[in-house]
């Protein structure tokens, strides 16, 4: 089975470093670089505020951005082994679940049961 994953940002803020690059893994470089992800994880500190939360409901665990899906999970497995990290889609970093920051939105995290038997968004 496949899973085909497109995230809608139309309703998300442009922010950040937009994911150019795949890398031959299919994973995105913000991922694998570890430079690149280090460069936007101290944009989201010194721009949005990404630090420990204070409020439990509002963490990056429940934020839409935050990607968790298999195939997401896949490529942040190549570099950690933490399974509290997800991939902010927003901000293009490896956050913690237990963060959050000031572009945070309600309606997460983004699984494998938010997409249907064809890899689209339900």
């Amino acid at each position: 089975m496949k899973l085909r994953i497109e995230i809608d940002t139309d309703n998300l803020p442009s922010v950040g470093t937009p994911v150019t690059k795949m890398t031959e893994t299919g994973c995105p470089i913000e991922i694998e670089d570890m430079a690149v992800n280090e460069e936007n994880h101290d944009h989201a500190v010194e721009e949005y505020n990404y630090s420990p939360a204070t409020d439990a409901e509002v963490t990056c665990g429940t934020c839409a951005a935050f990607d968790q899906s298999t195939p997401m999970m896949v490529c942040i497995s190549r570099t950690s082994d933490d399974t509290s990290l997800g991939f902010c889609q927003k901000l293009k970093f490896m956050c913690s679940q237990e963060n959050t920051c000031s572009m945070w939105v309600e309606g997460g995290p983004i699984t494998d049961e938010a997409f249907d038997d064809h890899g689209d968004i339900l």
